[in-house]
């Protein structure tokens, strides 16, 4: 079966939450209307400031292949960069060489990698939607325009969704507030638990 055949998605937390869709370009400008439509004396220029970073992360959803692709946009606007600091989609990989296990992702988890800080913490979790290895880290995100490094916080379940026995899918958060990774981390353990894959042709879906 063909990924095309396959959808999948999560529960949003709530309406401060805003899906992009990485295929359709309008995606961006969408989302901005939709922050400027909350209202509020400021609510115009929020949308408009926010407008570029939607447009990158739209982007980069869209390299990823995610769908669906999800970004937190408070309702008051922040005052340091990024505006928007955590997002939350899925992309669907493929099995690792050793098998389609939780021990075999693990291990591939536990490969070292150039952005990674200190240690990484995996452990195996059971889903409503299978079995996952849930992975924690922190990495160095992209360079600043002034020479500095962003810190990012990412919480990732490689899911072997019974629902969808081809690969496993990736559900990940990532953010960049320090001090709110516990609280953060927790909000995409409830997420991950909201988790569905069906068909496209089938109204089942496993959740």
């Amino acid at each position: 079966m063909g990924e095309s055949e396959w959808e999948g998605g999560f529960d949003l937390p709530d309406d401060t939450w805003v899906l992009l869709n990485v295929r359709d370009d309008g995606a961006p400008a969408r989302a901005a209307r939709e922050v400027a439509e909350r209202g509020g004396e400021h609510a115009a220029s929020y949308a408009e400031a926010l407008l570029p970073e939607l447009e990158s992360l739209h982007a980069a959803g869209r390299r990823q292949g995610a769908a669906p692709f999800a970004v937190w946009v408070p309702e008051t606007p922040r005052q340091a960069d990024p505006l928007i600091p955590l997002v939350a989609y899925v992309v669907r990989q493929e099995s690792p060489d050793a098998g389609r296990t939780v021990e075999a992702v693990a291990e591939v988890c536990r490969e070292p990698g150039p952005s990674r800080l200190g240690e990484v913490d995996i452990r195996e979790v059971e889903l409503p939607a299978g079995p996952a290895c849930r992975v924690r880290e922190l990495t160095l995100a992209a360079e600043t325009d002034d020479g500095r490094y962003t810190v990012a916080e990412h919480v990732t379940f490689y899911v072997l969704a019974e629902a969808w026995p081809e690969g496993i899918l990736q559900f990940s958060v990532t953010w960049t507030i320090p001090g709110l990774g516990d609280a953060f981390a927790e909000e995409a353990d409830a997420m991950a638990h909201t988790l569905w894959m069906a068909r496209r042709d089938s109204g089942a879906a496993l959740r």
